[in-house]
């Protein structure tokens, strides 16, 4: 909110409240607690966890951020010629 102040934007930004803009990253899990709840759940067997991203909202429109991700890998293999991991 500070920051909205001294840009004098403090009644469109600043605050997570209908009305203002807000860009937002939610993840599965407590990153006070554990920094890995920014980072995906490992599915390689190796040890280690992690919540992940679940959403990210950029100008209070949501995005699912595993979607997101899976969309970029297929685009970008198939820019490259090679399979979707």
């Amino acid at each position: 909110m500070n920051n909205a102040r001294i840009l004098g934007e403090e009644s469109r930004l600043g605050r997570v409240r209908p009305g203002h803009v807000a860009d937002l990253v939610i993840v599965n899990g407590n990153p006070l607690e554990d920094i890995n709840a920014f980072y995906p759940p490992r599915t390689d067997g190796a040890a280690g966890h992690g919540g992940g991203v679940a959403w990210t909202i950029k100008d209070g429109i949501p995005y699912d951020a595993p979607r997101l991700l899976r969309e970029v890998r297929e685009m970008v293999a198939k820019a490259k010629g090679t399979p979707a991991r």
